[in-house]
């Protein structure tokens, strides 16, 4: 049982930490906090969700134009207008908000609006996902936009720690996301000898020795998909598939492919939400 002061402690701890975030103009987290940015001729701000009992402990944002009128508007338990609002995201030459909504919970889930606040102010896309993304403008002015994936998150009855997320690279072009992911090979090569250095070669001999995958070998399955994954997000398909091959339980290697391939599907950009 926790002590009762203790328990105050964290209460007021979690308060103090909310206050600190709405002093510090970072959006607003379980309907505490607010914020508001000008851009150009719009303004957006994020708030409580005005009606609690509809919504408990929900903060919304808001996209206005110069007459006050809502152009965009959409609820989370957390939203935050990002610092890349006001950049052009998706090279039309108009500015863009960025706004990142958080529902909560221990592993879940965020969305990003981007919205144009171009002459046509509207909805370009949205990102849902199981871990967070950043937008980072590159020196050529383009903004690339990265994440890891979240649909490998308890793959093939793995737990949480023991799966193995992709990294995701992409750009929006006017309102379609797209995956540039083989201009970002470097980053692919890394995660590969990484998982290749950390993989022991006793321990790789007695996970492809056994039938299917298992508890015990959840570290070597998690660097073994690590491995195939990198080369087949990277657009290496032939070289996934070869890793797959060389390091898999022969048994097993058809019905994990399968798997891989539907679980990729036709790429990350497939979790838009429109």
């Amino acid at each position: 049982m926790i002590p009762v002061r203790t328990l105050l402690t964290v209460i007021v701890l979690s308060v103090c930490t909310l206050s600190s975030r709405a002093e510090a103009g970072k959006g607003c987290y379980a309907a505490q906090g607010r914020d508001s940015r000008r851009i150009k001729s719009y303004v957006v701000s994020t708030r409580a969700y005005p009606n609690q009992e509809e919504f408990i402990d929900e903060c919304m944002v808001v996209v206005k134009d110069e007459k006050g009128k809502t152009v965009f508007a959409a609820h989370d338990h957390g939203v935050e207008i990002l610092s890349i609002s006001g950049e052009d995201i998706n090279g039309d030459g108009q500015p863009d908000a960025v706004i990142e909504g958080y529902s909560g919970g221990a592993h879940c889930c965020w969305t990003y609006w981007i919205v144009s606040l171009g002459a046509r102010p509207r909805l370009l896309a949205s990102i849902y996902n199981e871990r967070d993304v950043t937008f980072r403008k590159e020196r050529s002015g383009q903004v690339v936009i990265e994440t890891l994936d979240g649909r490998f998150d308890y793959f093939d009855g793995s737990c949480h720690a023991c799966s193995t997320f992709p990294r995701v690279h992409m750009r929006l072009k006017r309102d379609q996301l797209e995956e540039v992911n083989s201009e970002f090979w470097p980053s692919y090569q890394k995660d590969i000898h990484i998982a290749r250095h950390e993989l022991k070669t006793e321990e790789l001999t007695k996970f492809r020795a056994r039938n299917e995958p298992d508890a015990e070998t959840d570290d070597t399955r998690k660097l073994v998909l690590t491995i195939v994954l990198a080369y087949l997000y990277a657009g290496r398909q032939d070289q996934a598939w070869q890793a797959l091959d060389e390091m898999w339980p022969a048994k097993d290697k058809e019905r994990i492919k399968r798997l891989i391939i539907e679980q990729r599907g036709d790429g990350f950009v497939g979790r838009r939400d429109d």
